[in-house]
């Protein structure tokens, strides 16, 4: 399980075997997602090669993820319409695909925002990691999660990160430069947060954001599963 409280669920329903059931954590692979060198508006410069509506200098507010109800894309819209209002320079860029995807773009013109929403589909994750970088916020508005990857992703690209308290969030945003985790679902508190985080980018640094992953990454998150592997590999079977 990637969520604890689904792992004591299942321990408590399922005592007999309870010691077959464990947690294991997302993970963030450092060698693809990483923070830049470069100047973040290179970098948007760079991307405004496929997409030349993107403009350089503004906020950017990025989505990664499924476009279904779990995710609850029309909170994202209208949590990005709420800051808009104080930021109408700024952008919205989702990275994601679902079944959702037509009823959340109607929502954004439905605010008047479809210059200012824009649906990039999926990317591979090089591509992926480059809109990470270029980003000032990640916004993520579950109704509900495991331990969401995205979040992992953006933080070891140095992004800092407004959710929802939702899965195991809390376990990985263990800084004030990781971001902030909102105990509320109303897109007005989301969008607050939103403005304290990009308001206050600065103030930290992407050291403190790697250092809130950098017991996600794979070689120790899957560490002792692998050795788990080996081991009932090497116990012989009983007839």
């Amino acid at each position: 399980s990637v969520n604890e409280k689904t792992l004591a669920l299942y321990r408590s329903k399922y005592p007999k075997i309870k010691d077959k059931l464990g947690f294991l954590p997302t993970w963030v692979d450092p060698d693809v997602f990483f923070p830049a060198e470069a100047d973040k508006n290179v970098i948007r410069a760079g991307l405004r090669t496929v997409y030349p509506e993107l403009p350089v200098s503004a906020k950017w507010v990025l989505f990664v993820g499924r476009l279904q109800e779990q995710k609850a894309p029309l909170r994202l819209i209208e949590t990005f319409g709420a800051f808009h209002r104080d930021e109408p320079s700024s952008v919205f860029i989702l990275i994601a695909e679902g079944n959702l995807k037509a009823a959340a773009q109607n929502r954004a013109k439905e605010l008047s925002l479809e210059s200012s929403v824009f649906f990039l589909g999926n990317k591979n994750q090089q591509e992926l990691a480059q809109y990470y970088r270029a980003s000032d916020v990640l916004l993520l508005t579950s109704n509900f999660e495991g331990m969401p990857r995205c979040v992992l992703e953006a933080l070891g690209s140095g992004l800092p990160v407004v959710t929802m308290r939702v899965g195991e969030v809390a376990l990985v945003m263990t800084n004030p430069g990781c971001g902030l985790i909102v105990d509320s679902f109303e897109p007005a508190d989301l969008a607050l947060a939103l403005k304290q985080v990009t308001a206050n980018v600065t103030e930290h640094t992407h050291a403190e954001r790697l250092k809130a992953v950098s017991g996600f990454h794979p070689r120790t998150v899957l560490a002792p599963l692998y050795e788990k592997m080996r081991s009932l590999h090497n116990t012989p079977c009983r007839s």
